[in-house]
Protein backbone atom coordinates (compact mmCIF):
# COMPACT_ATOMS: atom_id res chain seq x y z
CA UNK A 1 0.00 0.00 0.00
CA UNK A 2 1.45 3.33 -0.77
CA UNK A 3 1.25 6.27 1.44
CA UNK A 4 -1.27 9.08 -0.06
CA UNK A 5 -0.18 11.44 2.85
CA UNK A 6 1.42 13.79 0.46
CA UNK A 7 -1.74 14.04 -1.98
CA UNK A 8 -1.47 17.69 -3.49
CA UNK A 9 -5.42 18.77 -4.45
CA UNK A 10 -5.41 19.63 -8.13
CA UNK A 11 -7.92 22.25 -8.85
CA UNK A 12 -8.56 22.94 -12.66
CA UNK A 13 -7.62 26.17 -14.53
CA UNK A 14 -11.12 28.82 -14.89
CA UNK A 15 -10.88 27.60 -18.64
CA UNK A 16 -11.41 24.35 -18.47
CA UNK A 17 -14.37 24.74 -15.91
CA UNK A 18 -15.59 27.14 -18.85
CA UNK A 19 -15.74 25.11 -21.78
CA UNK A 20 -16.97 21.80 -19.63
CA UNK A 21 -19.68 24.00 -18.82
CA UNK A 22 -20.38 25.38 -22.15
CA UNK A 23 -20.17 21.66 -23.54
CA UNK A 24 -22.28 20.49 -21.03
CA UNK A 25 -24.78 23.38 -21.88
CA UNK A 26 -25.02 22.49 -25.59
CA UNK A 27 -25.30 18.60 -24.92
CA UNK A 28 -28.58 19.33 -22.85
CA UNK A 29 -29.60 21.63 -26.08
CA UNK A 30 -29.06 18.65 -28.26
CA UNK A 31 -30.56 16.48 -26.08
CA UNK A 32 -33.40 19.25 -25.55
CA UNK A 33 -33.93 19.24 -29.69
CA UNK A 34 -33.17 16.12 -30.20
CA UNK A 35 -36.18 15.56 -27.52
CA UNK A 36 -38.74 18.09 -29.21
CA UNK A 37 -38.07 15.86 -32.50
CA UNK A 38 -38.70 12.81 -31.45
CA UNK A 39 -41.63 14.20 -29.62
CA UNK A 40 -42.60 15.71 -32.70
CA UNK A 41 -42.51 12.36 -35.13
CA UNK A 42 -44.01 10.34 -32.97
CA UNK A 43 -47.23 12.80 -33.09
CA UNK A 44 -46.85 13.07 -36.47
CA UNK A 45 -46.97 9.30 -36.97
CA UNK A 46 -49.90 9.04 -35.03
CA UNK A 47 -52.30 11.51 -36.27
CA UNK A 48 -54.94 11.64 -33.44
CA UNK A 49 -55.34 13.32 -30.06
CA UNK A 50 -51.71 13.57 -29.30
CA UNK A 51 -51.22 15.87 -32.74
CA UNK A 52 -53.86 18.25 -31.61
CA UNK A 53 -52.67 18.71 -27.91
CA UNK A 54 -48.65 19.37 -29.02
CA UNK A 55 -49.88 21.89 -31.33
CA UNK A 56 -52.66 23.33 -29.04
CA UNK A 57 -49.93 23.47 -26.21
CA UNK A 58 -47.32 24.30 -28.10
CA UNK A 59 -45.49 26.89 -25.86
CA UNK A 60 -45.99 24.52 -22.85
CA UNK A 61 -44.27 21.53 -25.13
CA UNK A 62 -41.50 23.77 -26.60
CA UNK A 63 -41.32 27.07 -25.00
CA UNK A 64 -40.74 25.93 -21.16
CA UNK A 65 -38.41 23.15 -22.02
CA UNK A 66 -36.35 25.99 -24.18
CA UNK A 67 -37.54 28.56 -20.94
CA UNK A 68 -34.90 26.20 -18.53
CA UNK A 69 -32.42 26.30 -20.95
CA UNK A 70 -32.61 29.90 -21.69
CA UNK A 71 -32.29 30.71 -17.85
CA UNK A 72 -29.29 27.76 -17.60
CA UNK A 73 -27.44 29.64 -20.02
CA UNK A 74 -28.05 32.98 -18.76
CA UNK A 75 -26.90 31.52 -15.27
CA UNK A 76 -23.84 30.04 -16.72
CA UNK A 77 -23.06 33.02 -18.51
CA UNK A 78 -23.09 34.88 -15.12
CA UNK A 79 -20.98 32.64 -13.05
CA UNK A 80 -18.75 32.32 -15.91
CA UNK A 81 -18.12 36.44 -16.15
CA UNK A 82 -18.43 37.42 -12.62
CA UNK A 83 -17.52 34.48 -10.69
CA UNK A 84 -20.13 34.01 -7.40
CA UNK A 85 -23.11 34.88 -7.77
CA UNK A 86 -24.38 37.39 -4.80
CA UNK A 87 -27.45 39.53 -4.56
CA UNK A 88 -29.51 41.13 -2.39
CA UNK A 89 -34.12 41.60 -2.78
CA UNK A 90 -35.78 43.49 -0.10
CA UNK A 91 -33.60 43.06 2.60
CA UNK A 92 -33.15 39.08 1.84
CA UNK A 93 -29.44 38.53 0.82
CA UNK A 94 -28.50 35.33 -1.72
CA UNK A 95 -25.16 33.93 -1.37
CA UNK A 96 -23.04 30.59 -2.04
CA UNK A 97 -26.12 27.90 -3.53
CA UNK A 98 -28.77 30.12 -2.70
CA UNK A 99 -27.73 33.00 -5.31
CA UNK A 100 -28.01 30.80 -8.54
CA UNK A 101 -31.17 29.21 -7.45
CA UNK A 102 -33.17 31.94 -6.79
CA UNK A 103 -31.39 33.77 -10.06
CA UNK A 104 -32.54 30.65 -12.23
CA UNK A 105 -35.95 30.45 -10.45
CA UNK A 106 -36.92 34.76 -11.53
CA UNK A 107 -35.18 34.49 -14.71
CA UNK A 108 -37.44 31.24 -15.41
CA UNK A 109 -40.12 32.43 -14.33
CA UNK A 110 -39.48 36.03 -16.64
CA UNK A 111 -39.26 33.65 -19.33
CA UNK A 112 -42.26 31.77 -18.90
CA UNK A 113 -44.38 35.03 -18.28
CA UNK A 114 -43.10 36.41 -21.81
CA UNK A 115 -43.95 33.18 -23.76
CA UNK A 116 -47.63 33.46 -21.73
CA UNK A 117 -48.03 37.07 -22.59
CA UNK A 118 -46.83 37.28 -26.06
CA UNK A 119 -48.18 33.39 -27.18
Amino acid sequence: MSDISGFVRYRSPRWLRSTAAAICLMMLIAIALFSAYALWSFAMLKTGRLTEQMLGHFPAFVGLPLAALAASALLFFFEMTHGDLEFEIAGVKAKGAAGPVVLWTFSFLAIAAAIKLLW
